[in-house]
Order: C-alpha cells, then sequence, then structure tokens
C-alpha cells in the first residue's frame, strides 16, 4: 500500500515539471507536510479508501512542487538575496538567544557575531540596490 503511493506520488511530481526541464523534487518537508494534509482531508472526507487517498497525496505533492519551484529558480538567479536572507535568519535566531537566560558558550559565540552579521547584510544591501 503505502510504497505504491510513494511511486504514485513521486510519479505525479514528475509529471508536473515542464518537458525538458530540471525536475525540482520537493523537500523532505514539504512532501512530508502534502502527505499529512492529504491524509488529514481524506480523514474529514471520510474517504476510508486507500485509492481516493493516494490521488489526494499525489495531488497535494504535485501542488508543493509546483510552489517551490518559483522560489528556488529565484534564489539560484539571486545569490546576493540568499545572502541576504540566509542572515537575517541568523539575526533572528540571536536575537531568540538573547531572550534566553542562560547560554552555552556556542551560544554566547553566535550572539557576540551580531554585530559583524548586521554590517555584512548592509554592506549587501547597499551593494545590490546599486
Amino acid at each position: 500500500g503505502s510504497t505504491a503511493a510513494r511511486g504514485a506520488a513521486g510519479r505525479a511530481a514528475r509529471a508536473a515539471c515542464v518537458p525538458g526541464a530540471e525536475s525540482i523534487a520537493p523537500s523532505k518537508s514539504a512532501a512530508k507536510n502534502a502527505k499529512r494534509r492529504a491524509k488529514k482531508k481524506a480523514a474529514a472526507s471520510g474517504a476510508g479508501e486507500g485509492a481516493e487517498a493516494a490521488a489526494a497525496a499525489e495531488e497535494a505533492l504535485a501542488e508543493a512542487s509546483l510552489e517551490e519551484a518559483p522560489a528556488r529558480q529565484q534564489s539560484d538567479l539571486d545569490p546576493t538575496a540568499k545572502k541576504i536572507r540566509n542572515l537575517q535568519k541568523k539575526l533572528k535566531q540571536i536575537e531568540a538567544l538573547k531572550a534566553k537566560a542562560s547560554l552555552t558558550p556556542e551560544q554566547q559565540a553566535k550572539v557576540a557575531t551580531e554585530g559583524a552579521i548586521r554590517e555584512e547584510v548592509a554592506a549587501l544591501e547597499a551593494q545590490r540596490g546599486s
């Protein structure tokens, strides 16, 4: 049962791609979330049949792969934007660490890099703007 559903989901994801284009598989978490949503949707509609649930999983997986494709292509085109996004993510993590009472030495070292990361983000944004 589940092996057939995974195979069908993979075929559906490949079929959703543009012919001749590189196939972009969804991330593990995206595939897992798509399956979870499909399963929840099937349970809510009272569909206990495996074939119908598998079809819903295929559809959800295909939608997930189509949603992710433009985001991945954009990040490949603009490495500066990707770097800025990565640094901003680090700054969010640092802010979360600063809110904690006790930090490990590794966490303290990460918080200490905040100024350098902020400078790098400012420099990259200035570079991208010009």
